[in-house]
């Protein structure tokens, strides 16, 4: 014989289940809160860092009257420096720092790299291995970024962006290049790992949050921007969470 349910019993059942409830979603809203802090720490670190480097390439130029990576006589000018940690390269002292072309990097014996090296050792930045124990890897020969991946450098030279999509603008100025590529090579099928809202936030609190002006130039899938309004835009909405884009962010020029 079934017997009936107390109406008090019910009741009580039924309000610890809406409590249970309100408790998975009160979790649920925290962890996101959560994560939204965290993404926010992580792009106010990676301004931070940008700008670390932008003060530290202008201390640099204001010192040596050189510009790090190309500098002639490194090894007699600058403290640590050797002629196997800062050799002597063809293009030392032409004012570029490597000749924009996408290759690989070989660790100290590229411009590229010498530019980290040069100002570790004059003790203006930190995050790399400015020994000859440094490895191809982000945290090591190369700087880190907290949101992944890490920084390059790149010099423009007035001719396009390398993978930029036909409407960006020339390249004029020296780069820092945030993205997955150990190489700073943004065509490698696996060097773009920004997300559109994360390229915007960072587009927007240092340029105008347009991909293809002002000193922020977004690289990567086309499906993760879109036009509105007649302007070329990163898409939040659409792509907001794939992990499809680079920078290239100007430090000076």
């Amino acid at each position: 014989m079934t017997k009936n349910i107390p109406i008090k019993t019910l009741f009580a059942t039924l309000l610890f289940s809406a409590f249970l409830s309100s408790l998975s979603a009160s979790a649920t809203e925290t962890v996101a809160e959560e994560h939204l802090s965290a993404e926010k720490e992580k792009i106010t670190a990676t301004i931070r860092q940008i700008k670390s480097y932008t003060a530290a390439l202008t201390t640099f130029r204001d010192t040596f009257n050189a510009i790090p990576g190309d500098m002639s006589r490194a090894q007699v000018r600058l403290p640590h420096c050797n002629a196997v940690l800062c050799p002597a390269l063809p293009g030392n002292g032409n004012g570029r720092i490597g000749d924009s072309t996408a290759r690989k990097i070989e660790l100290f014996k590229d411009e590229r790299h010498l530019f980290w090296v040069q100002l570790a050792n004059s003790s203006l930045i930190g995050g790399v291995d400015n020994t000859l124990s440094a490895e191809r890897a982000w945290g090591s020969a190369f700087p880190s970024s907290p949101l992944g991946g890490g920084f390059q450098i790149y010099d423009g030279d007035d001719s396009q962006f390398p993978a930029a999509s036909e409407y960006a603008p020339k390249a004029n100025g020296v780069y820092a290049i945030l993205s997955n590529s150990l190489n700073g090579d943004l065509s490698e099928p696996d060097a773009h790992f920004l997300t559109p809202i994360q390229a915007a936030q960072l587009d927007r609190r240092i340029d105008d949050g347009q991909p293809l002006t002002g000193s922020i130039i977004a690289v990567g899938d086309p499906v993760c921007f879109t036009h509105r309004n007649g302007v070329f835009q990163y898409d939040e909405e659409g792509a907001g969470d794939k992990k499809c884009l680079s920078l290239y962010i100007r430090l000076q020029g």
